[in-house]
């Protein structure tokens, strides 16, 4: 990322999250949404058998959700700068994580965070008003599809 002058070459991107989201699809699958989906929560590990890439693995899983469990610990769940419009009102889905990880390519691609904003009402409004990250233009036009579909406004388009 930008903070170690690292250029992370976009079909690199891709591929760690394709990585993610096979974890992501396993996980909801068996009826858990992770709810606290951010680049911090990703563990990266060295380079094995001979390729050079990493591997990713998601960790911290202590706001994560059991779909049909009812679970009045938690209300407004993980960072804002993560969450999908429909965490502004306790939706917790699947397609919630799916926002997260359109966030988390959009930091990783742009090494900021997918906000322009750090104020939490203005956040809120943006969310309210159908509004996403946005995408960089020279994007390839896959990465920009995926990057759609991602902070798709209705989730069971995501």
């Amino acid at each position: 990322m930008k903070k170690y002058d690292v250029k992370i070459l976009e079909r690199d991107v891709n591929y760690y999250a394709q990585m993610i989201l096979e974890v992501l699809l396993d996980n909801h699958e068996k009826g858990f949404i992770c709810s606290d989906l951010k680049l911090g929560n990703i563990l990266v590990f060295p380079p094995q058998h001979g390729t050079s890439l990493f591997t990713l693995k998601i960790a911290d899983f202590g706001l994560a959700k059991q779909l049909g469990v009812k679970d009045t610990r938690f209300g407004f769940r993980g960072i804002r700068y993560y969450m999908s419009p429909g965490s502004i009102f306790e939706e917790v889905s699947g397609a919630l994580d799916i926002w997260s990880l359109g966030c988390i390519e959009v930091q990783i691609v742009m090494g900021r965070l997918p906000w322009d904003t750090r104020d939490r009402d203005e956040l809120r409004d943006k969310l309210l008003r159908g509004e996403s990250p946005n995408i960089l233009e020279d994007m390839s036009k896959l990465g920009k599809s995926f990057l759609k579909e991602c902070f798709a406004i209705d989730p069971n388009k995501r």
